[in-house]
């Protein structure tokens, strides 16, 4: 009897494993989970940068400027006055230098013989007070705040044009006197005049503001204005004539506003986006 050999396949002894077996299939499973979280990574990352970048483009404060409080100019006198002309410079960041001019008709020289001297009393805002305030024509007032006052007699003097004119210089402790601006809006504050005399004088008000002419005074149109000063002017008669605000707004701060604000809400929302869509990362990421 012969003994038949066969050869034996050997692939009858691999036997088949079953999936996950190995080390290859979860090794990839444990990269693709890396690079999820790499990327939640990047995303938050990204997302809390452009949040940060919003904020700092977000213009600050309000694009309005509170309204100065009023200063109060009393003038008496028994003869005809043409002008008074009020001059505002601020001379340091502390104090404010107020320069007034009181003309008579043109070509009338002095007042007339025997007249009656005029005067001027400033009051300025309440708050606000002289820097120094000599008796006994400067007093200042008890009072929550306290109020100062100051009366001063008009000496007329003969100007170039043979025209009588009177002038009185004051010094008050102010950062900004009657004056609000913050590149975006200007507002200045016209003084109420109480005047008891003839006639009905003109007043201008001049105002030192950066770029002065670049803001558009429409609310109260100015008389004359340029790249430092603008200038009003309105007429006042016998009785109380009200303080009144000149607000003016800057197109292009307000553009430079206009853009900063949307540049600001644009990259908020792409930070905010990026934040949700890393945190949905993450949930799938850990769900693996």
């Amino acid at each position: 009897m012969s003994e038949e050999v066969t050869e034996q396949d050997p692939g009858h002894d691999i036997v088949p494993q079953p999936p996950g077996s190995t080390g290859e299939p979860r090794t990839r499973a444990q990269r693709s989970r890396r690079r999820k979280l790499r990327t939640v990574l990047v995303m938050a990352v990204l997302g809390v940068g452009l949040s940060l970048g919003a904020f700092s483009f977000y213009p600050r404060g309000s694009a309005g400027v509170p309204t100065p409080l009023f200063s109060r100019l009393g003038i008496s006198t028994t003869f005809p006055i043409a002008l008074v002309g009020l001059n505002i410079i601020q001379v340091s960041p502390s104090v404010a230098e107020l320069k007034i001019s009181i003309e008579l008709l043109a070509r009338t020289p002095s007042p007339p013989a025997g007249a009656q001297p005029a005067s001027i009393v400033v009051a300025p805002a309440l708050g606000t007070s002289f820097r120094n305030c000599p008796p006994p024509f400067c007093k200042t007032l008890p009072g929550a705040p306290p109020a100062s006052l100051w009366v001063v007699p008009l000496t007329f003097q003969t100007a170039a044009n043979f025209t009588g004119k009177a002038t009185a210089v004051f010094y008050v402790k102010a950062a900004s006197f009657g004056l609000a601006v913050n590149g975006t809006t200007a507002s200045a504050a016209i003084p109420e005049v109480l005047y008891n005399g003839p006639g009905k004088p003109m007043l201008l008000v001049a105002y030192h503001i950066p770029d002065a002419a670049s803001y558009d005074w429409s609310s109260f149109p100015t008389a004359a204005v340029n790249s430092s000063v603008a200038t009003w002017q309105e007429s006042f008669a016998s009785g109380d004539t009200p303080g009144r605000a000149a607000i003016g707004i800057r197109p292009a701060g307000q553009s430079s506003r206009d853009y900063k604000t949307f540049l600001a809400g644009a990259l908020l929302g792409l930070g905010g986006g990026a934040i949700i869509a890393a945190f949905q990362e993450g949930l799938d990421a850990t769900a693996d």
